[in-house]
Formats: structure tokens, C-alpha cells, sequence
């Protein structure tokens, strides 16, 4: 069994996540969500970690283009991997600014994600062979085995609440011996990802290389 998660600004009839999955798996939605990722996402295991056998994150301007197959994908998968992105690193370097595409090389890159353009056609990212194991993963998508959260949650000191949770979250897992993994799950994400760098942002990189970086 799988269960998605999700927390949206407004209302969830309104999203791409919606359309894409309406009646055809279940959705844990958050809706005219203001609380920080990390709050949100570990109420959500609380409520579901035992009930399930992945959770499984999306952002809400993600498109599922096959979520009939999603939780077989996620059984095959689940044979090698504990975590399961769509995109990752294989190794990196912690530096700032601590995005996973820039602390390392594109050779590690792994993974494909597809983008919306504006006049509804999509283009795909194509990172690099998988399925692979890496060390981080993209917090677009995120499937993790409910047996993770006996060991791994989301950290709520995380001060950029809605940036630096994936990342953490891959880095705990993988000091916990978990194996973090990108894999054949096709998703659109219509944004183009980190748009401007605030405040918000630049604490959540000083906190997040403070914690690793050790």
C-alpha cells in the first residue's frame, strides 16, 4: 500500500497532483498550507506510518503521469531501495550554496524529470542513468518505507521551512544505512524549481552545512 502526501497553498481541486491522481490513489492533502514542510510531513507519519508501506511526498504542481503503476513501480524498486526519488547525486561536496545539483558533478547526476512549458508542452531532464543509488534526492518526490521513520523523521529546527527538508532527509537517512535511490517513476513538475534566493533560504543553507558538515 501506498499513501501520498501533499500540502498546497489554496485548494487542492486546483493543482496539477489532483488531476493527475484524483480516484486513483489516495492523497493526504494539507491544504492552504502556512506551516514549515518538516511540520507538516512528519504529522503526516504519525497519522499513516502504520497503515502503509511507503509514503510517499509530492509537491502539488507535480503531475503523476502514471500513478495506476506507481505502487507497483515502488514494490520493484523497494527490492534494492529504501527511499526512492526522480532525481539525485550520487556524491557531493557540501558547500554553499547547498543545492544538490551544485555540490557535485553532472557525471554523478541521476534521474529525469520532465518540465511543463507554458503552452502545455513538456520537455524532459534527463540527468543520468537509472535506476541508481545516490545520496541525495530532489524533494519534488519522495517515496520512503514506513520502516525509515522508525529511525528517520524531518527536522523541525530546519529554519527555511519550505527548503533543505529533502536534503536532510536524504543525508539522515543514508547515516542511518538506509539506501536512497532514483527510479523509472515518470513525473512533470511545472515549476522550474528555486526561483530567488530570500533570506529564508540563505539560513536554511548556513543551517543545513553546519549540521553535515562535521
Amino acid at each position: 500500500m501506498i499513501q501520498i502526501i501533499t500540502a498546497t497553498k489554496g485548494s487542492f481541486n486546483n493543482t496539477l497532483l489532483h488531476k493527475s491522481t484524483n480516484n486513483i490513489v489516495d492523497v493526504s492533502v494539507c491544504e492552504h498550507n502556512t506551516k514549515p514542510l518538516p511540520h507538516v510531513y512528519n504529522n503526516a507519519i504519525e497519522k499513516f506510518k502504520n497503515n502503509t508501506d511507503w509514503i510517499v511526498f509530492v509537491h502539488d504542481d507535480v503531475i503523476i503521469e502514471a500513478p495506476e503503476a506507481l505502487e507497483r513501480q515502488l514494490t520493484s524498486l523497494g527490492d534494492v531501495y529504501d527511499v526512492v526519488g526522480c532525481a539525485g547525486i550520487r556524491e557531493v561536496k557540501l558547500a554553499s550554496p547547498a543545492l544538490w545539483h551544485l555540490m557535485g558533478d553532472k557525471t554523478h547526476y541521476r534521474g529525469a524529470v520532465a518540465h511543463l512549458l507554458y503552452d502545455g508542452k513538456k520537455y524532459v531532464t534527463s540527468f543520468g542513468p537509472y535506476p541508481a543509488r545516490v545520496l541525495l534526492i530532489d524533494g519534488v518526490f519522495m517515496a520512503v518505507k514506513t520502516k525509515v521513520f522508525d529511525k528517520v523523521t524531518f527536522d523541525e529546527a530546519n529554519p527555511a521551512g519550505f527548503h533543505f527538508y529533502d536534503l536532510d532527509f536524504s543525508m539522515a537517512c543514508h547515516k542511518a544505512g538506509f539506501k536512497i535511490g532514483v527510479g523509472d517513476i515518470a513525473i512533470t513538475h511545472a515549476s522550474p524549481g528555486l526561483r530567488e534566493v530570500t533570506q529564508d533560504w540563505k539560513n536554511g543553507d548556513e543551517w543545513f552545512l553546519k549540521k553535515w558538515s562535521k
